[in-house]
């Protein structure tokens, strides 16, 4: 799986030259390359526990712990600690 991130740069037209001032152009396109990111090795693909559905689950929606704490109302240690294995969510949090 790769994620695809696209960048856009605006490349402005610096048309005309001294030595062709005179002649009518047409602009040019001009193109950017663009590169597929490969997931992280971390990236559970097949999530076994808890924590990794929680991690793949936001990787997935591009969220950082903090998004997630926040949102639920707990501290990133406890999202953190979550994702690895070291408690497991109280089932209010489910």
């Amino acid at each position: 799986n790769f994620e695809l991130h696209l960048v856009r740069k605006h490349i402005p037209f610096r048309g005309g030259c001294k030595n062709h001032k005179d002649m009518v152009a047409l602009p040019t396109l001009r193109f950017q390359k663009y590169t597929i990111k490969p997931l992280s090795p971390a990236y559970p693909k097949e999530p076994q526990t808890l924590g990794d559905h929680i991690k793949k689950r936001r990787w997935d929606l591009k969220l950082e712990q903090a998004d997630v704490a926040r949102s639920l109302s707990v501290t990133m240690e406890t999202i953190s600690n979550w994702e690895n294995y070291h408690s497991d969510p109280h089932i209010k949090y489910y």
